[in-house]
């Protein structure tokens, strides 16, 4: 919820951007281009571009009766948000990756390399963790890793750029592809050391959610189907016959699917059944995505010459 928040109030450039009521709710005013496809959704009025959101999945009105959407990782605003930290990676925000600059003076007494690195953990459901990691590495010595941005910033300032003609042969042919190897390993293990506490979290919250979902589901075939009857046999063997089978199951969507199908329920009992079967085995799917996780290999973005002043080109 506070990363959406954040992004919301970065891309509105408005300390008003978001009000929060209580723990679970919370109301945001959306930035224009942020409104597209949102106007069926619940919680989402188009005139004013206020959008209410919960993170209780059982909650679908506020105080006032007014409806209000679900905050899970599938709504429309939680991709925008994400997509808005991956983009700006490319915008004068951040100063390390400005595609500008492919060569700088640097206050080290040999020639090396900055390599940036995108680490990324995703599931099913797209991209669930980045991070933005600078490897420096020289023909001598292990790499150095830099996790943080300033970090990176601190090397790669444009007003120490320099022109590029003659240096890759004078300074750095022969030696880079093997530490370019070295640098991508290193990236790697310092991406899995840092994603290691978010996919535990990530994990356990998809697990809570799903437990949360099976309650949920216990609890609203219990409210269309009623008890469950245990039927036992007569003194011959045989079974009630005129007990519904929706009636003795005791998998819910077994139940669900058997008041459904039964023609003597009222229609509105079975759409009801129906719905609720519906709404638990798609957000069964999009739980099983999410928990689907993997680490990709580093993706290269840049690299940068690093080259001690007064060695540069001309």
């Amino acid at each position: 919820m506070r990363f959406v928040c954040d992004a919301v109030e970065d891309e509105s450039q408005s300390g008003q951007a978001v009000v929060r009521h209580g723990n679970s709710l919370l109301e945001l005013q959306l930035p224009k281009t942020w409104t597209f496809g949102l106007d069926d959704l619940p919680g989402y009025e188009p005139d004013s571009r206020r959008l209410r959101l919960t993170t209780d999945m059982r909650q679908t009105r506020d105080a006032k009766g007014r409806s209000v959407g679900y905050l899970g990782r599938a709504h429309p605003v939680v991709r925008r948000a994400l997509a808005r930290v991956r983009n700006i990676r490319f915008g004068e925000a951040v100063a390390y990756l400005d595609r500008r600059v492919s060569a700088v003076g640097w206050d080290g007494h040999e020639p090396a390399l900055l390599l940036t690195f995108l680490g990324v953990a995703e599931s099913g459901n797209g991209r669930e963790f980045e991070r933005v990691l600078g490897v420096r590495v020289s023909a001598q010595g292990d790499p150095v890793v830099m996790s943080e941005p300033g970090e990176c910033q601190a090397l790669a300032n444009p007003k120490r750029g320099i022109h590029t003609k003659g240096l890759w042969r004078q300074h750095f042919e022969g030696w880079p592809e093997a530490r370019r190897k070295l640098a991508e390993q290193a990236a790697s293990e310092c991406f899995a050391d840092l994603a290691a506490p978010f996919l535990a979290k990530h994990r356990s919250e998809v697990g809570a959610e799903q437990n949360d979902l099976e309650a949920w589901l216990r609890a609203r075939t219990k409210v269309v189907c009623d008890e469950t009857e245990a039927v036992t046999g007569d003194l011959f063997g045989d079974f009630a016959a005129d007990v519904p089978r929706w009636k003795t199951l005791t998998d819910p969507t077994e139940r669900l699917a058997a008041f459904a199908t039964a023609g003597y329920n009222k229609p509105s009992e079975r759409r009801e059944a129906d719905g609720v079967l519906r709404l638990y085995r798609q957000r069964i799917k999009d739980l099983d995505r999410r928990g689907a996780l993997r680490v990709l290999p580093p993706l290269p973005l840049g690299l940068l010459m690093l080259v001690p002043d007064g060695q540069g080109g001309k």
